[in-house]
């Protein structure tokens, strides 16, 4: 019955995970790691070389976006099966199948493989390590264990400097264990570490003939490396990344079986996930705290779930199954989040700014609008930040033939991708030393805060000849905006000597209004344009225009903010538009707010909701 229960469970969330791994948008850094893969190497600047190999290998195989992640997605779907060989290596066939059912209601277990990303790559080989010790308890004095383990190693530090966690955490349990005492008197497991440490060589002699930038990256650009209070909030975390219960559990057991009276099996096991676990969370205190770090401790949960399973007979109902219905509600809500990144609608009624996932949205539409507009493909198109890069040189190949250049950009040294970009030849500095050449410039204005985007628009001004603004995609309620422009070639000069080329930049108070009928919607905001200002400000019901007003309110906030923009009206930037509902319908409404430029340019200020009771 265990066994039937895991293949039909297993089967519904492989099917699942193959829709979405087949309908989902190339995520940011999946697109980068194809571009990477374009590119062989033996290391990256971000990472080393076998996510980019394994992504060279999928797209062997034509299929767009699956062709990319077809490797990661049969590692993601062999994961629970592993848990189960592994627990039957522990403690036998029941227990196994349990621990298999257990493994596929992790939340992540769910996310793990539907992207290519390393974490299916890793959470893989950390469960074949833990396989092959148990194998190694067994016999201490074989060689073949050891020198396999040694292969599983060094794959997973070819995959992500984070794997050097699992290699570090078996260096310290193996001598703690009476059986690994006896082993290292024998020359194998010296022989795996030496065989792990092989794989470090390509990367380090990559890595010191670019002044170390991967390493640099990953150990002191993106950690402060000092104690920060928010680290406490990682058991919160965990519990969404687990499900509280079984998080609770998972951590309840392994300290049990983690103390000497238990098994050789069970201690081993205890002693890795609590290690990769302990390790994990205490770096967290230290280190990078601006991305995603949750997924860290995730193999942790994977090498204790058959000590849980082993457990679970002896478990109150109750908890049983409390633990299970908490653990699949966050399952479902994970589906239900990759399901969104496939629905644009979704995405925009689902989601505020901070939790729309950017990362997936907008892609493809960007790409059809810029092939739209150059069909040849044969035109120089430089781009702001490595992702947009990344994703719409996927998404425009293979007919754009000459490539995709980066300028400078804060996000490209914050991701690690800054010094891969000039490896390659593909940065602002290899742009500057080419000819003047004119082109497109494509920029994802949302990618960086509103206060920032002035001061930004004037950079860019300064640094292309010619520039001239030639359109704007909007995409799901402003949630995703690019800027397209033409110009003559990178020429850095002194100052932006035309300002007419600038797009406005608005802001309006407030997004979802809530009214009774017959009250009226009163939007307010402001909005400045350098050169030639703005000659009025529309509000559109369902895209039908209902109210014009023109600029005739005080708003300092751009001034004191970005100093004198140029623009006619001087610190008369606001505006106030009034829309009587009294001959609305109930219900909701979508409205935009939008600029007209005195040279007939209409520009999307802001997107909302109005709704009628």
């Amino acid at each position: 019955m265990t066994r039937r229960s895991f293949l039909l469970l297993w089967l519904v969330l492989a099917g699942l995970k193959l829709v979405l791994a087949w309908g989902l948008p190339l995520f940011g850094d999946e697109a980068f790691y194809w571009w990477e893969s374009r590119w062989p190497a033996w290391a990256y600047s971000d990472l080393p070389p076998l996510t980019a190999w394994l992504i060279a290998l999928g797209t062997q195989v034509p299929g767009g976006e699956i062709a990319v992640r077809w490797p990661f997605l049969l590692l993601g779907l062999l994961l629970p099966w592993q848990v189960v060989w592994l627990a039957r290596r522990s403690h036998g066939g029941e227990v196994a199948w349990r621990a298999g059912i257990l493994a596929l209601s992790v939340p992540l277990a769910f996310a793990t493989g539907v992207l290519a990303l390393p974490d299916a790559v890793m959470a893989s080989l950390t469960v074949a390590a833990a396989h092959l010790l148990l194998r190694a308890a067994q016999d201490p004095g074989r060689a073949a264990p050891w020198l396999l383990l040694g292969g599983v190693l060094a794959l997973g530090l070819l995959c992500h400097y984070r794997f050097a966690a699992v290699p570090l955490v078996i260096a310290l349990a193996v001598p703690a264990l009476s059986w690994g005492r006896r082993a290292l008197r024998t020359p194998w497991p010296w022989l795996a570490a030496l065989l792990a440490l092989l794989a470090l060589l390509p990367v380090w002699w990559l890595d010191a003939a670019h002044d170390y930038a991967g390493l640099r990256f990953q150990f002191v650009d993106r950690h402060p490396w000092r104690f920060q209070w928010n680290g406490l909030l990682q058991p919160l975390e965990q519990a969404l990344v687990a499900g509280p219960v079984m998080l609770a559990l998972l951590a309840a057991v392994v300290w049990q079986r983690g103390r000497g009276a238990a098994g050789p099996s069970d201690r081993l096991l205890a002693i890795l996930a609590g290690g990769v676990w302990i390790l994990f969370v205490a770096l967290g205190f230290f280190a990078d705290s601006e991305r995603f770090r949750w997924h860290w401790p995730f193999p942790a949960y994977l090498l204790a779930m058959p000590l849980l399973a082993a457990h679970w007979p002896v478990l109150g109902a109750r908890v049983r199954s409390l633990a299970a219905a908490t653990s699949m509600v966050l399952v479902a809500l994970v589906a239900g989040y990759f399901l969104a990144g496939m629905a644009p609608r979704w995405q925009t009624g689902l989601f505020d700014g901070k939790r729309f996932p950017a990362n997936f949205a907008g892609w493809r539409e960007v790409a059809a609008w810029q092939r739209a507009q150059d069909t040849a493909g044969d035109s120089l198109l430089v781009v702001d930040n490595f992702m947009l890069a990344a994703a719409i040189t996927y998404y425009l190949q293979p007919e754009w033939r000459d490539g995709v250049r980066v300028l400078d950009d804060p996000l490209n040294a914050r991701h690690g991708r800054a010094a891969q970009l000039s490896i390659w030849g593909l940065d602002e500095a290899a742009l500057a030393a080419q000819p003047p050449r004119p082109g497109w410039l494509l920029v994802e204005e949302t990618a960086r805060r509103f206060s920032d985007r002035w001061p930004w628009y004037q950079s860019l001004c300064s640094r292309f000849a010619g520039l001239r603004l030639d359109g704007v995609l909007d995409l799901y309620g402003g949630r995703k905006r690019f800027v397209r422009f033409r110009h003559q070639g990178y020429a850095p000069q002194a100052g932006c000597t035309q300002p007419d080329a600038l797009p406005p930049l608005g802001w309006v108070d407030g997004g979802q209004q809530r009214l009774r009928r017959g009250e009226p919607l009163l939007v307010e905001g402001w909005v400045v344009q350098a050169g030639q200002g703005i000659g009025a400000v529309e509000l559109l019901l369902e895209d039908e225009p209902v109210a014009s007003a023109p600029r005739t309110l005080p708003a300092a906030w751009a001034i004191q903010t970005w100093g004198d923009p140029g623009d006619p009206a001087g610190e008369m930037l606001g505006f106030r538009l009034v829309l009587d509902t009294s001959d609305l319908p109930r219900g909701r409404h979508s409205y935009r707010v939008i600029a007209h430029r005195p040279d007939g340019l209409e520009w999307p200020i802001h997107s909302g909701w109005l709704e009628v009771e």
